[in-house]
């Protein structure tokens, strides 16, 4: 338990010190934008302090799906009795670089640390308020690095035979991720894979249909962790390391014993139109036409491969109806292709205008033949049904899609332990685990002794200079059951995969 001390503030004592030794601590904004080269460490003025990231929760609220994790966000106060975080002040230190998007990154040396700094936070600036009497304190509002990927679009073509992973790797390249990655490989390899649209959305569900881990770490980096991963035991948790009671979601909360588990098989059409123009565009001599098309097979948007416009693609004549002069020897046409669409320029050579009567894409569209599914429902569900769906949009393996809805349904359908513990002031394993990490977490007044990972992580100082701090942990338990999941060994401490 924490240990508080009596004196009062202002006595020149520290309030909250503890018996452990001292914590020093590590704000650093990166005002200068040069990766930290020259950034100070802002912890002496900062009095305040709470941040949180990760999820609350494994179920999405609308009862389908697996929760990604949410944009952290840190609350920092600091003392700015001489103006230097006032935007307005000419003779600051940081004039004419007070505003928001710099990196920020915040972390914690503990007596058990050595020099090694733990990095609790990082992320970017997003907000900065002068606050109090004359502007005396600064609110600072830090969104973590996962920002990043819900505000980045990505367009990647079709790539053909890759793992979760690697399409992953493929995700934050193209989003200029600007931390480290750090992706064990999948036991998934995709026939085909390709990703137009915001980057958190694409690795969510890359994410989901191997039922994997993605977090973005204390020190930014991105981290994937394969569902077969073999994880060891970061810390222990008990009743006397752990403040109680913890808060323990009712067994209810997160029961499911009707589970359906979509998966999505993938198939290379033959070769056929996949777009077509049919407005007849006139194109005057020595000029260019650009269209933009979208491909498609049975009307619907699909990715194609080999998408080309060869001579007997286009048709160029000087009426809209075929049937004056062929012109199409003095037109040129270049495709650029996007995976899921094109880009279209027509040229025009000769002296005459001329109108394209066909001009049309040809390639192998890759298309959805049907949606496969597994229903899996447990004892009670005639009475007392609880349903859930779990869409695993990039799963094309009938037999993993089987084995994660069995699985799935047994991890959902059993009646288990979703702690919420904290830790205060014990800096010999407060700082210790990251998102997704494993504890164990052991407790006789309930019953619990098994291993969870962290799903979110609070933090907050409870003292005006970092002394005293609450950790809170919100665990999910392991999903167990099935080929190729991970199982919980009680008598080893770590996690062994089976499959």
């Amino acid at each position: 338990m924490a240990l508080y001390s009596t004196f009062k503030y202002g006595s020149g004592v520290k309030y909250g010190v503890s018996t452990q030794g001292t914590l020093r601590w590590a704000v650093q904004i990166d005002w200068y934008d040069n990766d930290f080269e020259t950034a100070l460490n802002e912890s002496g003025r900062c009095i305040a302090m709470d941040w949180e990231r990760g999820r609350d929760t494994f179920l999405e609220s609308n009862t389908n799906g697996i929760r990604f994790p949410s944009v952290g966000r840190a609350a920092l106060t600091l003392d700015n009795n001489d103006k230097r975080y006032d935007a307005w002040n000419v003779s600051g230190p940081y004039y004419g670089y007070i505003y928001p998007g710099h990196k920020v990154r915040i972390g914690v040396r503990t007596p058990y640390s050595g020099t090694s700094i733990i990095w609790r936070f990082s992320g970017r600036l997003s907000d900065i308020k002068p606050t109090g009497w004359r502007n005396g304190y600064v609110d600072l509002t830090v969104e973590d690095a996962m920002q990043w990927l819900y505000d980045q679009d990505v367009d990647i073509d079709v790539q053909q035979t890759i793992r979760i992973d690697e399409a992953i790797q493929q995700v934050l390249t193209d989003a200029a991720w600007p931390w480290s990655s750090d992706l064990s490989i999948s036991s998934d390899s995709l026939s085909y894979w390709w990703a137009e649209g915001k980057a958190s959305k694409e690795i969510a569900d890359l994410t989901n249909s191997g039922i994997g881990y993605f977090s973005v770490l204390g020190d930014g980096t991105a981290r994937f962790i394969n569902r077969s991963e073999v994880s060891a035991v970061s810390i222990d948790l008990d009743d006397d390391n752990t403040l109680n009671p913890p808060l323990i979601a009712q067994p209810w909360e997160n029961y499911k014993n009707t589970v359906r588990v979509n998966w999505y098989p993938r198939q290379l059409q033959n070769s056929g139109v996949i777009w077509s123009d049919i407005t007849y565009p006139l194109v005057g001599a020595s000029d260019t036409y650009t269209t933009f098309g979208d491909y498609t097979f049975n009307n619907e948007g699909v990715p194609a491969l080999y998408a080309a416009i060869s001579a007997s693609d286009y048709v160029a004549n000087s009426q809209p109806d075929g049937s004056g002069t062929n012109l199409t020897a003095n037109f040129s046409v270049t495709l650029t292709d996007f995976g899921t669409n094109a880009k279209i320029v027509v040229r025009n050579n000769g002296a005459t205008p001329g109108y394209l009567t066909l001009l049309q894409i040809t390639g192998q569209a890759i298309s959805v033949p049907y949606t496969g599914f597994f229903k899996e429902q447990r004892t009670d569900y005639a009475t007392n049904r609880r349903s859930w769906t779990l869409d695993l949009l990039w799963q094309q393996n009938s037999a993993r899609a089987e084995s994660i809805a069995d699985s799935i349904a047994d991890y959902l359908s059993s009646y288990r332990a979703w702690p919420v513990v904290q830790v205060e002031s014990r800096f010999d394993i407060q700082f210790t685990p990251d998102i997704f990490d494993t504890v164990r977490y052991t407790s006789a007044y309930h019953g619990i002794d098994d291993s969870f990972r962290v799903g979110k992580i609070r933090e907050r100082w409870l003292s005006e200079n970092g002394q005293a701090v609450l950790t809170e942990y919100v665990l999910e338990p392991y999903i167990t059951g099935g080929a190729a999941w991970t199982w919980p060994v009680t008598n080893f401490g770590v996690d062994t995969v089976f499959g």
